[in-house]
């Protein structure tokens, strides 16, 4: 049975699969317990370190997984032969860099490696060429199993995606939306009040939510369709550089602020009157 570089056989069953939390990444991994574990560093890396809807400056997809080829510049069979290895954003990690991801970034990194038992190895922490787009399984097959099935555990589908203090914030957000919260007009502004208060009023159910977080959630939406549609422009022959779509950007998230600050200023004056 030939097998990559870590001991796993290559040309397994594999599956391509998008990354939950982009717009459209999609990498090609080992059915079952690795490619589990591989997303969820997937997703991880997106959230927490660095958007894998990026792309290249040209446009061009480079997030990577299977590849049936030796290591670059060896003989060796590399870890994509065996879908056993995802790359991120290689474009702007390219191979033998290093110092391409900030402090926090790494920091960052190496908390999500742990999440997995450090099942996963990182190319930024070779000892020779830096690979720093590269993350590869590097345990046995009992190790990944039993690191995959505690993520399943420990919460499946979307809530696997998430990172635990995202988790946290999604339970005390949904338990927030199941309490009855009651407000009542005090010197002219609408304030959260006790239960049972003289004059208290229930609140309706979106009012139960955190304004802030909507908010924040409908400019993260945003600027991933401005990013997609700045792809389908360079997809077409347009010329776009970053600093362009980052302009794109700001000015729409800030015509969305001045509308929510116009909303917020019309619905104080109707608590006034």
């Amino acid at each position: 049975m030939a097998v990559s570089q870590n001991g796993w056989e290559v040309n397994p069953p594999r599956s391509l699969r998008l990354v939950p939390g982009t717009v459209d990444v999609r990498i090609t991994v080992a059915d079952g317990p690795a490619g589990d574990v591989l997303m969820y560093v997937a997703t991880q890396f997106d959230a927490r370190v660095e958007d894998l809807d990026l792309d290249s400056t040209r446009g061009e997809l480079d997030d990577w997984g299977y590849a049936p080829r030796p290591i670059r510049g060896g003989a060796t069979t590399s870890n994509h032969a065996s879908a056993t290895a995802e790359d991120f954003n290689a474009t702007r990690h390219p191979l033998g860099a290093r110092g391409t991801f900030s402090r926090q970034q790494v920091n960052n990194i190496h908390q999500i490696l742990a999440e997995v038992d450090n099942v996963v190895r990182w190319g930024g922490d070779y000892f020779g060429r830096a690979d720093e787009m590269h993350f590869e399984i590097n345990a046995s097959p009992a190790a990944v199993q039993r690191v995959a099935d505690r993520l399943r555990d420990q919460g499946s589908g979307f809530l696997m995606s998430l990172s635990p203090q995202e988790q946290r914030t999604l339970f005390n957000r949904a338990m927030g939306f199941l309490q009855q919260r009651w407000w009542k007009v005090i010197d002219g502004k609408a304030a959260q009040v006790p239960g049972g208060s003289p004059g208290a009023i229930p609140c309706a159910a979106l009012d139960t939510l955190d304004g802030a977080y909507i908010v924040g959630t409908i400019g993260k939406l945003t600027e991933r369709v401005i990013k997609l549609e700045a792809q389908v422009a360079v997809a077409a022959g347009k010329e776009l550089t970053e600093e362009d779509v980052r302009s794109a950007v700001d000015a729409e998230l800030a015509e969305f602020m001045d509308e929510y600050e116009k909303l917020s200023i019309r619905d104080d004056q109707e608590v006034q009157g």
